[in-house]
C-alpha cells in the first residue's frame, strides 16, 4: 500500500505487528473471566460462593476489558495528522530535526518520505514503533506498542498516546522554533 492509499484511509496496513496468536493471548483472560463469572453468576455454576454483586462487577469487568481489546485492536492502526503548513522538502527537514530532538535515532527509512522508528523502553517491554509519513502540509503519524517479551496487548497502558503526544508535541514546537528563525 502506498503513501495515498494510507493517507486516503486513515489507517496503515496490517505488519509483522499484526498476528492472530497476540490476539488470541490478548482475548483469552477477558474471555475466560466473562465465561467463567458469567456462568457463576447466571447460572449460579462454579465454586464462587461470593455474593451476586461481586460476580456481577467481575463480569462486568471482564466484559468491558474484552470490548475495550477489540476496540484497541480495531483502532491501532489510525494515523494522526499534524498540519505544518509546510512543503514536503521542509516538512521532511521538520522531522529529521524533531527526531533529532527526542533522541530517536533508530530510523528505518521505507522509502523517501517515510520513516519508522524504534523507540526504546523499559523492562520486559520492546518498545514503540512509530511510522512516518511526510507529504505536503502533514506530517501522518502512528505508534504502536511492539510487545513484551510475553504477548502483545494492544492498548499498552497510555504508552502509545504518551509516545503519540511526544512526537506530536515535538513536531508542532519545531515547526514554531524554524517559523520564528
Amino acid at each position: 500500500m502506498n503513501q495515498i492509499e494510507i493517507i486516503r484511509n486513515k489507517k496503515l496496513p496490517p505488519d509483522s505487528l499484526d498476528n492472530k496468536g497476540d490476539k488470541f493471548l490478548a482475548l483469552f483472560a477477558p474471555a475466560i473471566g466473562c465465561l467463567g463469572f458469567g456462568l457463576a453468576l447466571f447460572f449460579n455454576w462454579g465454586p464462587l460462593n461470593e455474593p451476586e454483586y461481586v460476580k456481577a462487577y467481575c463480569f462486568t469487568f471482564f466484559l468491558a476489558l474484552a470490548a475495550y481489546t477489540i476496540y484497541a485492536f480495531n483502532t491501532e492502526r489510525n494515523i494522526d495528522k499534524v498540519v505544518t503548513g509546510l512543503s514536503l522538502a521542509e516538512n521532511l527537514l521538520l522531522v529529521n530535526q524533531s527526531l533529532k530532538e527526542l533522541k530517536w535515532a533508530d530510523v528505518n527509512i521505507d522509502d523517501k518520505f517515510t520513516k519508522t522508528v524504534q523507540i526504546d523502553s523499559w523492562g520486559m517491554n520492546k518498545g514503540y514503533k512509530l511510522v512516518i509519513i511526510i507529504d505536503d502540509d502533514a506530517v501522518y503519524f502512528n505508534v504502536r506498542n511492539r510487545g513484551s517479551y510475553k504477548g502483545r496487548l494492544p492498548y499498552a497502558f497510555g504508552g502509545n498516546t504518551f509516545y503519540a503526544l511526544k512526537f506530536r508535541n515535538k513536531i508542532i514546537t519545531t515547526n514554531l522554533k524554524l517559523k520564528q528563525a
